[in-house]
């Protein structure tokens, strides 16, 4: 009965402060995700600002999953996703000669990858979970058809792009509604 009563404690003591500033960061980065997708559900291109937010988005989850791994929790794969995202976007933004494009186009659908596989490992936020694992599906589909030169329609190609950003999207919406969750949760 005491350790019950410890556990409770220890849980219910915790700062809120890093869970809400993850869930900041997710619903930022959920914003940015959804811009992107209706930009290029609209063949509109994407602002340099709209990336931006969605890096800041990321950064400021990445805050938050360290401060939760520091109370405890096992949430250090989802940072290191976030870095991946992070990394891979400020490629986006640095100039490249036009013989580095594809290159950089793939790191950015592999820092996807890492950053959707990474939020597999999340314990005890089922959704999130569930999503990642979803929005894994055109992420990878796209890195691999790029990476193996694999012939795919401008249909295609733009509607596994659609797909993934509005699964990012819903994954950024999931971890904002589900983190601050996460701290009453023993």
């Amino acid at each position: 009965m005491d350790t019950a009563l410890a556990e409770s404690k220890f849980w219910v003591n915790r700062p809120v402060w890093p869970f809400v500033l993850g869930a900041l960061g997710a619903a930022t980065f959920a914003l940015g995700a959804i811009i992107m997708a209706v930009a290029h559900g609209r063949d509109v291109p994407v602002r340099e600002s709209v990336i931006d937010l969605t890096v800041a988005g990321a950064a400021i989850l990445a805050v938050g999953w360290v401060a939760a791994a520091k109370q405890g929790l096992r949430t250090i794969a989802p940072f290191f996703g976030c870095l991946a995202l992070m990394g891979g976007f400020w490629l986006a933004l640095t100039p490249t000669p036009d013989s580095e494009l594809r290159a950089v186009g793939l790191a950015i659908a592999y820092s996807f990858v890492v950053f959707a596989a990474s939020h597999l490992f999340v314990t005890g936020l089922v959704y999130v979970r569930i999503l990642a694992a979803l929005a894994l599906i055109p992420t990878s589909l796209l890195a691999l058809a790029s990476t193996f030169s694999i012939k795919l329609s401008e249909v295609a190609i733009e509607g596994l792009l659609i797909t993934t950003f509005v699964m990012f999207g819903m994954l950024g919406i999931a971890i904002s509604f589900e983190l601050p969750a996460l701290r009453r949760r023993s």
